[in-house]
């Protein structure tokens, strides 16, 4: 049992079993241990002084029906008042195996455990600094479904879609619902709700009651500057209807914005090729680049064509993986339009969190104006954006073109353009004088806010009385953020980082860590759970009495069916907890760490890290209070139940001396026994934490980052699929990675040598002279037996997270060599210097020219051959634009003559690079590489290598060749510059 405060006032509770937890931000938890799960305490009492300033029940708080996956907020200073100056504080006493509840502003959120079905009862107290006054007890029923209410709108709606929802009540709620009162929450973005019922339509802010109405149903369409605000993503739309004492609750999710269209124009000529972008976004609003889509477009005469990813008529831009600003649309697809009229469009993409589909349209008319654009559909909320409106006209126009854009954005100023504030959204205005046949563009920058995830939404485009018949979306979709663990206070966690597990019911909060392809806050999981049994047997009864004719006595070999009960236990394998923190700041990962961050790692710490042995062998939960640790790998059941009144095997009463004998239909209790404890841990790998002993270091190589998205290039994604190395596993700290075990599910062996208690339904029967075959009165059963228990899960709550591997390019000159040859194969001829390092190194000094010690002969071709490798193992791969080599130090050493040809590969046929060239001045051989990408590898081969090699022919005095050189590899996209040393 627990009790639920928020406020400051000071309970007097009992001192033994009372004691708070944590002071979360607004409000506090408080928790009461108790040594029978089932019983139900009370706060003691306030002091007895000033009775009259006790708080007021106003009226009973209602019962609660709701169902499982619902959430239902009360408002109790509906309920109770303060007789005296300031507000209310409220505590709620219930059964926290359960039952979830917090406190905040005097509204209560209470939730149901995953799983849990049943009553439960809830008792809410208000007090002031004087007195504490109890409510009404209430009963809180969860059920699995609710068919009192129903709830009927689309699962997902577009991002130009206001959400509309059809709401019908039935059986009890269903006639005459005069004091009905109604209301609604969504997610935090939702505000306000337009109910429309028998003509009359009121908008009011979410969570206030709306005026009672007599019918069954009711519309509730959310207010359109509302939807504007939306985060794409899951939404929920909830309904709380109360009536007769009891209030009932339901809600539905939907999505909104996670499939956009974005053609270029919105009308198109007829047989002119349209261009449609698409974007696809998970629940959580960030970009989805691997879905399968489909566009189903249908013209005006019925005829569909199909462009899919499938068939390739969708592309997926190779821009869609690379966070920041793009006008290329992730998905994007080309449709030669037809005769006029009106296309359909069907927008179907599936993911890995299921199918999601949405209907739009464009057209193909005539029209005054022919607009198109070219901006972002995607940006990265900071810097600037250009959107550009290319307008054609058909007919004269002189006058004012304006674009509508969020009130939010900032618009460079620029000649021409005059920008006003309007209530809702600021007006772009160009004056114009446009000829029949003029074209003219038009652009603006802008800044968008730094939102995200977000949709914006910018036109439509109007020039006098014409106007576009849509907006453009545009998605902004920030880097992913990296998060870390933290062992400090709340209140120490360095700037720019923030806590997303001290908030209960949100973020991280009491959720184990899982690696997985996607994030989810709420992934799954349970914190109890229970089993049901497939067999049994009643055993047999301990004493029998005489019985003779006439039926109705239960035989002395009798038989009972068996109603099993199995205990809960809990679903916590052995944690320690530890703060979650998520980088807010610039870009999503920081360039640098703070002191005391701890991170994975899947090897030896690195350097200024030490091994957070603290946490070994723990499994890792997200808390606001960290180093506690609980739960247990091993868990047993009571397991008991009752022997039912169904009875096999009678026997005939007799008419002589009475006897106590059993009736046929009678029952026992069964005396409860205990389980087995199994290995109940989740499937699992071991992974080594690392604590940070210095401030403001750079990011290592090897560290393993979680994110809340996929992160950019430096990452390789460990947890997604298939085959990812951490995908579905659950973080348990170890001294080594990789080790590997737990279940999905677990199950009990049979539980035996059971007893029960005696029968309750009793008769004294008379009995004859037969035989001793009937179960006496005062009797017993032994060796009862339970068996074939079901599978249960053995998943705790449990939040999802995405694992990447950081490893930066590492390009190196692996080795330098020159051959005395003719041709441009690799390794031919006879081999005059030969330069090598180690893995990770560059190669250092050496010697070789045709001045001193002879290597090189004079007046021969040579080639010269250069091998770099991309030292980094699961980094990203190395690009590099050009490559620079000083083949001499100073104007005495020429090179006798150079060949305007410079190759790249492994094997015998090289692959030309598309220009190199020698300076005789400076004696530099420069190669355009032109983004030449070596991936990354733990071990130097032909898949992380790449060869580099060009002729050269020695001269003879004093054109000679010294090749004490120096060798750079420049123009590295990510990386390290690799050299700056010589080859001598």
């Amino acid at each position: 049992m627990v009790f639920m405060r928020q406020g400051l006032f000071l309970l007097l509770l009992l001192a033994a079993l009372f004691s708070v937890l944590a002071l979360q931000s607004a409000f506090e938890r408080v928790a009461v241990e108790t040594p029978q799960q089932e019983s139900f305490l009370e706060p003691a009492p306030m002091q007895e002084a000033y009775p009259e300033h006790a708080p007021r029940l106003l009226k009973s708080l209602p019962d609660v029906l709701m169902e499982s996956k619902s959430v239902a907020e009360i408002d109790l200073t509906e309920y109770f008042e303060n007789p005296c100056e300031g507000a209310l504080d409220f505590v709620a006493a219930y059964d926290s195996e359960n039952l979830a509840i917090y406190l905040e502003d005097g509204v209560v959120r209470v939730a149901p455990h995953a799983g849990f079905l049943g009553n439960t009862p809830v008792v809410f107290y208000a007090g002031n600094d004087y007195r504490q006054t109890a409510g009404n007890p209430i009963s809180l029923r969860v059920v699995e479904e609710l068919d009192d209410i129903d709830i009927d709108g689309a699962a997902s709606f577009t991002a130009r879609e206001t959400p509309e929802f059809a709401v019908q009540f039935r059986n009890g709620l269903a006639g005459g619902n005069d004091g009905v009162s109604l209301s609604s929450t969504s997610s935090a973005s939702l505000q306000k709700v337009s109910w429309k019922k028998s003509g009359q339509t009121a908008s009011f802010a979410t969570g206030f009651a709306e005026p009672s109405w007599s019918r069954a149903s009711f519309t509730a369409t959310v207010a359109e500057e509302d939807a504007r605000e939306f985060q794409p993503g899951t939404q929920l739309f909830r309904v709380q209807v109360e009536k007769d004492g009891v209030l009932y609750v339901k809600q539905k999710e939907f999505s909104w914005g996670v499939l956009a269209l974005n053609p270029d124009k919105n009308f198109y000529a007829p047989n002119e090729q349209a261009f449609i972008g698409i974007a696809v976004l998970d629940d959580a609003g960030h970009m989805v680049c691997n879905a399968a889509v489909e566009l189903l477009v249908t013209d005006p005469s019925g005829r569909s064509t199909v462009l899919s990813t499938a068939n390739g008529l969708i592309t997926i831009s190779p821009e869609c993986s690379v966070l920041g600003a793009t006008t290329t649309p992730d998905y994007y697809a080309f449709y030669a339009t037809g005769a006029a009229g009106v296309y359909e469009l069907r927008l179907t993409a599936e993911t890995r969190a299921g199918t999601q589909t949405i209907n739009d349209s464009f057209a193909v008319q005539e029209t005054a104006f022919d607009v198109r654009r070219s901006g972002p559909t995607r940006i990265y909320p900071s810097g600037s954006h250009e959107m550009s409106i290319e307008v054609k006209a058909g007919k004269g126009f002189q006058g004012k073109i304006i674009e509508r854009v969020p009130l939010s954005f900032n618009i460079t100023p620029q000649p021409g353009l005059r920008v006003t504030v309007q209530e809702n959204a600021k007006e772009l205005e160009w004056v114009v004088f446009l000829e029949a046949g003029d074209s003219i563009t038009l652009n603006y920058e802008f800044a968008a806010p730094p939102i995200s995830p977000h949709l914006f939404f910018v036109g439509p485009l109007s020039i006098g009385l014409w106007s576009e018949s849509r907006t453009w979306a545009i998605a902004s979709d920030a880097t992913a953020n990296l998060i870390m663990f933290w062992d400090g206070t709340e209140g120490s966690i360095p700037d720019g980082w923030t806590c997303i597990s001290c908030t209960p019911l949100s973020g991280l909060n009491d959720r184990y860590i899982r690696a997985d392809a996607a994030y989810s806050e709420a992934a799954g999981g349970a914190s109890t759970h229970t089993h049901t049994v497939g067999g049994y047997n009643s055993g047999t009864q301990s004493a029998t009495n005489n019985a003779n004719p006439d039926l109705g006595v239960a035989s002395n070999t009798h038989t009972h069916t068996i109603t099993a009960s199995i205990g809960y236990a809990d679903n916590l394998p052995l944690y320690r907890s530890l703060i979650v923190i998520k980088y807010d700041a610039g870009t999503g990962i920081p360039l640098t760490l703070p002191l005391g961050v701890i991170g994975l790692f899947n090897n030896t710490v690195p350097d200024n890290w030490v091994q957070y042995s603290e946490q070994n062998n723990y499994y890792i939960r997200g808390s606001d209070v960290p180093n506690s640790t609980g739960g247990s790998n091993t868990h047993s059941h009571s397991a008991g139940g009752t022997l039912t009144t169904t009875v096999t095997g009678e026997v005939a009463k007799g008419t002589g001396t009475a006897n106590a004998l059993a009736q046929t239909a009678h029952s026992h209790t069964i005396n409860a026994g205990t389980t087995d404890a199994p290995n109940s841990e989740p499937p699992y790998k071991t992974i080594i934490l690392g604590k940070l002993t210095v401030d403001n270091d750079a990011l290592p190589n090897g560290l393993i980052g979680m994110f809340n998205a996929t992160p950019g290039s430096s990452w390789t994604v460990i947890s997604g699929l298939p085959g990812g190395a951490m995908n579905s596993k659950f973080l348990k700290a170890s001294d080594s990675y990789g080790s590997t075990g737990g279940n999905t599910q677990h199950s009990h062996a049979d539980v035996t040598g059971l007893t029960s208690t005696g029968e309750t339904e009793s008769a004294d029967n008379k009995a004859g002279l037969g035989p001793s075959s009937g179960a006496a009165k005062a009797h017993s059963h032994t060796g009862i037996s339970l068996s074939s228990f079901s599978n249960a899960d053995n998943a705790p709550l449990y939040s999802n997270v995405i694992l990447a591997y950081y490893a930066k390019a590492n390009l190196k000159i692996a080795q330098h060599r020159i051959y005395q040859d003719n041709s441009m194969v690799l390794g031919a001829g006879t081999l005059r210097c030969n330069l090598t390092s180690a893995y990770g190194e560059n190669v250092g000094d050496g010697e070789c020219d045709n001045v001193s010690n002879g290597n090189l002969a004079v007046n021969t071709l040579h080639r010269a051959e250069f091998w770099l490798c991309n030292d980094v193992n699961l980094g990203e791969a190395a690009t590099f634009d050009y490559f620079n080599h000083n083949l001499t130090t100073n104007k005495e050493y020429q090179i006798g003559e150079f060949y305007d040809a410079c190759y790249h590969g492994d094997g015998a046929i090289p692959v030309p690079f598309s220009s190199c060239s020698y300076d005789a001045d400076t004696g530099v051989v420069s190669v355009n590489a032109l983004g030449l990408s070596i991936s990354a590898g733990g071990s130097r081969s032909a898949t992380s290598c790449e060869w580099v090699m060009y002729n050269f022919t020695t001269g003879s005095p004093p054109d000679q060749v010294k090749a004490q050189s120096q060798a750079n590899v420049t123009g590295v996209s990510s990386g390290t510059n690799p050299f700056t040393g010589t080859l001598n």
